[in-house]
């Protein structure tokens, strides 16, 4: 389960997400970028589902729905709900979407 999370690290290269997130998740190394991309590495070998809100500035909604075209994980969209409020222990709307699974 990956709640807004980055799940195509190249498209969030190219964007320049969080300043630069993925070079200094890479150690600077680019060259490791198509073995760690999870884009890179469907289908998964276990059920993934998404969770990502709408309104999601942070790490835009095209990420998970990039992951959920190549791999067919599931993918549960949050109308009007922005990066943070998912991730918060707890969170309803996170708990609902589990629930609706």
């Amino acid at each position: 389960m990956a709640v807004g999370g980055l799940c195509d690290l190249a498209r969030a290269h190219e964007l320049g997400l969080s300043d630069n997130a993925v070079t200094l998740l890479l150690g600077g190394d680019l060259g490791l970028l198509a073995e760690a991309d999870p884009c890179d590495r469907v289908p998964p070998p276990v059920p993934v589902t998404l969770i990502h809100g709408d309104a999601d500035t942070d790490v835009p909604l095209e990420l998970s729905q990039r992951y959920h075209q190549k791999s067919g994980a599931e993918l549960v969209v949050l109308p009007g709900v922005d990066h943070f409020e998912p991730v918060n222990p707890g969170a309803a709307v996170t708990v609902e979407a589990i629930q609706r699974r």
